[in-house]
């Protein structure tokens, strides 16, 4: 009579043998209770279905075959842990996800790559446990933070992650923020922010909202405007974004030429290049100090983060937790931030800016820096 243990490998061959994938994905679950002494050919059969997914994948079933792919890859790895070859494949499935839908003190798979993942496959089990066992281990609660704040976001009712928050919580300290405002700028070189840009260029534009955070006019009597590479470079995938998007939108309004609003949101980009933009470079160093500096405010980036999280999808929520490294902000506003500091060298330099990643580290950023942030 065959053991009970065959007979689990016998319905995952079936699985495969069918092509079916989804059911061979629930089955998987269960095996840390069903296999024992046959893990060999356990991983072989998982093998087995990971070539043939690749070899079907086209550009029609790909999002769906991914999932299938990283999820029995990430179940081999619980019994493999130094299989860099899945490791490499699964960074390259997340990669071109990336790219699909932009245009549309181990190895550690990166935590950005885990939280695409998430947003791939919906399962906390690999995130979880490199949370529980590496990440609080090696007490990197930088990471650990971020993993778990990810995973309570498709299992908010799990028991478990919620004990994995207390204990890394318990372990970060809090501390104080020293509080400083500057008041209205007078007479200095202000960098504008990526947000100030954009409200700027949508600004009397018809079929956009803008809010006028700030009066650029009145500002520009007293102080001068740079804009830096890194804010032109997230303004101008802000700006294709915005605009295929709503493309799609004012298509059935006859109201609105989408010609004429895409020239005038380019011509206004074009003359803010001309009149404001500046070159600045920066170096690894600067910005390892800016991360230094935020690292110790976990508490209040956590705080932050998840007022931005509010009211959004949830893939919207993985997608903004997978554009942070840790807890610190987006690489966008933390090359910002070394851009002017840069700047502050040879000149007397303020940052523009509503985001409370910069308006609420104020004074900790004058003290390690001297560049004032200036907000509302």
């Amino acid at each position: 009579m065959e053991s009970l243990e065959d007979r689990y490998l016998e319905k995952i061959r079936s699985n495969i043998d069918e092509g079916l994938y989804e059911l061979l994905v629930v089955h998987i679950k269960e095996s840390h209770n069903r296999i024992k002494d046959k893990k060999k050919e356990f991983i072989e059969l998982l093998d087995k279905a990971i070539a043939g997914l690749i070899k079907r994948v086209n550009y029609g079933n790909k999002i769906f075959f991914y999932r299938y792919i990283i999820l029995l890859a990430n179940r081999i790895l619980k019994y493999d842990t130094q299989r860099t070859d899945l490791k490499d494949l699964k960074k390259q499935l997340i990669e071109d996800f990336k790219q699909s839908e932009e245009h549309n003190d181990e190895e550690i798979i990166p935590l950005n790559y885990q939280i695409n993942e998430l947003r791939l496959t919906y399962d906390i089990s690999y995130i979880k446990y490199l949370v529980k066992n590496t990440f609080i281990k090696k007490k990197m609660w930088d990471r650990a933070l971020r993993g778990v704040i990810a995973a309570k976001l498709v299992e908010p009712d799990s028991l478990e992650l919620d004990d994995l928050y207390e204990e890394i919580k318990s372990n970060i300290p809090h501390k104080r923020i020293d509080v400083e405002s500057f008041g209205t700028p007078e007479n200095k070189v202000l960098a504008l922010d990526s947000n100030v840009v954009i409200n700027h260029l949508t600004k009397d534009v018809n079929g956009f909202y803008s809010n006028d955070i700030f009066d650029l006019e009145k500002l520009g009597n007293q102080n001068k405007f740079v804009i830096t590479p890194s804010v032109f470079d997230e303004v101008e995938e802000h700006v294709k974004f915005m605009l295929d998007k709503r493309r799609k939108q004012i298509e059935k309004y006859k109201d609105f030429n989408f010609k004429d609003i895409k020239e005038n949101i380019y011509s206004k980009l074009d003359k803010l290049k001309e009149k404001y933009a500046v070159e600045v470079k920066v170096d690894d160093k600067s910005l390892t100090d800016i991360k230094k500096l935020y690292s110790n405010y976990l508490i209040e980036l956590e705080w932050i983060m998840k007022g931005k999280l509010m009211g959004k999808s949830l893939s919207h929520k993985l997608r903004k937790l997978a554009q942070r490294e840790g807890m610190a902000p987006e690489n966008g506003d933390l090359r910002l931030l070394a851009e002017v500091i840069a700047l502050n060298e040879n000149r007397d330099m303020g940052l523009l800016s509503h985001d409370k990643d910069f308006t609420n580290f104020v004074g900790p950023i004058k003290k390690a820096f001297s560049v004032e942030i200036y907000g509302y």
